[in-house]
């Protein structure tokens, strides 16, 4: 698997959670 597959799934993975601890997935969508 290249390398920045797994970076971009590791920051997904990042997002995913920074939504779900704030409850805010609007915000972390534009973060993306």
């Amino acid at each position: 698997v290249p390398f920045d597959v797994i970076s971009q799934a590791q920051k997904l993975c990042r997002y995913a959670n920074s939504a779900l601890e704030h409850e805010d997935v609007a915000t972390a969508i534009k973060n993306c």
